[in-house]
Order: C-alpha cells, then structure tokens, then sequence
C-alpha cells in the first residue's frame, strides 16, 4: 500500500509542478524556452542549439525512415533520436517531429522544356522567366510538404487541390504553385510535385502559336531551405518518487505471494 501511495502522490506532485511543451528549432537556431501545451512559453535553464538535423526516406519513397537532432546545450553535443531521449538538468529531450522551411528570397533551380529542348534556370520566387516565345512563367507559391485534397476519403479521389500536411510524413514530398501565361493573357496555374514529373506538362495548345509545341514542362527541382526540428519536452521532478513507489509495490506483492502460499 505505501508503494501504491508513493507512485499516484509522485504521479500528482509531477502534474502539479511538472512540465511538457515543445522545443522548435530551425538548423543553427538557438533558444532558451519551450513552448507549454497551454501555448505560452517557458524558461530552460540553459541554452540549447540545433547544430545539424538528417533525415533519412525509406528506400523509393518519400516516408521518413527516421531523423536525428544534433544539438548543443552548454557547449555540449547531444544526439537525439527517435527511442533515443536526452536528459539534461532534469529536462528530457524526445525527438517529436521535424519540417522543411523555404528560405525566402534564394534563388532555385528550374528545369524547363520547349519543343524537346530542355535547359535548367535558376529564378527567385514570383519571378518571371521567358517559356519558349510567347509565354512567361513564374513560380507563385511553395509548400514544402504537400498532398492532394480528397474530396471522398473513401474512394482517395482528388479534385486537383493542394494542402499543407504534417512534416514528420512527407518531409520530402514538396509543390511548386507554377504560373504560364501568354502574350494575350491566357493562363495555366498548376501545383508541381517534382516527385510526378507528369504534373509539370502544361497543355498549350489552345494558346500556343503557330509553329510551337502543345505541351511544355516547368519543373523546380530544388529549393534552399532550412530543415527544423521539433523536441518533446518533459520536465518530471518527481520521477524519483514514482519509481521508489513501484518498486515498494513489486517488493509487496512478491512478499505477499511468496508468504501468501507458504501459509496456505
């Protein structure tokens, strides 16, 4: 019984002066507080900084396998991984989550082709760059993780809509929003996912002229960006209690059934 009290007071007293929230760190970025559940943030009693984050795809897929934070918290490096938590100064680090963020105003890579001719440009986002003769292109938007809207969860069809998801998932599954428009104003908008080369096909031709190809490919295949990671933070100082009082529990009911036998 004095187990059973030990563990739910150990288990009070943590909700009560404990803490959880989320550390988010972008590479090379550097914080001294974490975010509560409540949304509001909280003080570490130390500095911790995102050295280097990887994340590594199952082989011909676009799902993460797993990713690794490389941190720095006083001057000393830590490892954390998925199943591989961090304690420091009665602070555990669990790996949680991670992202892709685009960093604005660097030029990218664009590989276009015009009538079997492919070439690769590098533009800046809302750039306009010249499409064969009559036509401008130019990259309107950039998710850096993406999926289609379903419109019947069901069925897994799709009407042609694009959403933001989670990171953890597709990490590495971004969409280009692509603009073409003509000399007469006639557009094509599409999202691009460089992992489908067929959604970089623009149809041109109803508003190509005469002599040019009906079809040409916009596909960006890279953007600068920064990776981040997210941390699970758990602040438990009555840890110590918990385990006192489960294993006044164990000790008890192998008493009891040890002594428990011997008499019947």
């Amino acid at each position: 019984h004095a187990g059973l009290a030990a563990l739910f007071s150990g288990l009070m007293l943590n909700e009560t002066f404990g803490s959880r929230g989320f550390v988010f760190l972008p590479e090379k970025g550097s914080t001294h507080s974490f975010v509560g559940y409540d949304e509001k943030d909280y003080p570490l009693p130390f500095e911790i900084t995102l050295r280097d984050f990887s994340a590594r795809a199952y082989a011909d897929t676009m799902r993460v396998r797993d990713y690794v934070s490389q941190v720095a918290i006083d001057g000393k490096d830590y490892t954390i991984a998925v199943n591989a938590p961090v304690t420091v100064s009665g602070f555990e680090f669990f790996q949680h989550d991670c992202g892709f963020e685009a960093a604005a105003g660097h030029p990218f890579a664009v590989l276009l082709k015009v009538d079997g001719i492919a070439k690769v440009i590098r533009v800046r986002m809302g750039e306009s760059f010249l499409v064969g003769n009559r036509f401008m292109g130019v990259v309107r938007d950039f998710l850096p993780s993406a999926s289609r809207a379903e419109t019947d969860a069901g069925k897994g069809t799709h009407d042609g809509s694009v959403v933001m998801t989670t990171g953890r998932d597709v990490i590495l599954n971004p969409a280009f929003l692509v603009e073409l428009e003509n000399d007469f104003g006639d557009k094509r908008v599409q999202w691009v996912f460089p992992e489908e080369p067929k959604t970089a096909v623009f149809d041109i031709s109803d508003a190509a002229a005469d002599g040019e190809g009906a079809s040409v490919e916009i596909l960006p295949q890279s953007f600068p960006g920064v990776e981040y990671t997210v941390l699970s933070v758990v602040r438990a100082p009555f840890n110590p209690l918990i385990f006192a009082g489960v294993s006044l529990a164990c000790i008890g009911m192998l008493f009891f059934y040890v002594f428990g036998r011997s008499r019947a």
